[in-house]
């Protein structure tokens, strides 16, 4: 009986992380669609995505600058992303597809990895960054 729920309950968890994979494909082309206005926004979902597709550090904190429309579809990318089953595949492939193919923006969204990251080197330059932050708020 125990056997049984732990199946279900996989069984569940697999159904969920399908639909969100299928809501993250249409989310993901919405995204790209801002890469050709180069502002702000397009930015930074830039460095976000790219952090997703292939693990170098982002900012979250640059969430808070995207419109809500564009937060909302940047988190589905994040929940549907390394899925993979029979029905719906949202993985490396689907970001070349939406990026590369429909939009044809492949070599700017990788240019985001040959600009400097914006991150202490040091727990020196933490410690410095903390009291000037803690200086700031009082």
């Amino acid at each position: 009986m125990a056997l049984d729920a732990c199946f279900a309950a996989l069984r569940d968890v697999q159904s969920e992380r399908a639909a969100a994979a299928r809501l993250a494909i249409p989310a993901l082309r919405r995204l790209v669609a801002t890469f050709p206005h180069r502002t702000g926004q397009s930015y930074k979902l830039r460095s976000l995505l790219w952090s997703l597709y292939n693990g170098r550090p982002a900012d979250l904190s640059d969430m808070l600058c995207l419109d809500w429309a564009l937060r909302k579809d940047l988190l589905a990318v994040m929940l549907g992303f390394g899925h993979e089953d029979k029905t719906v595949r949202f993985f490396y492939a689907a970001f070349d597809d939406a990026i590369n193919l429909e939009a044809h923006q492949w070599d700017w969204f990788t240019a985001a990895g040959d600009e400097p990251r914006n991150e202490p080197d040091s727990g020196d330059d933490i410690a410095e960054l903390r009291r000037k932050a803690a200086a700031h708020l009082s």
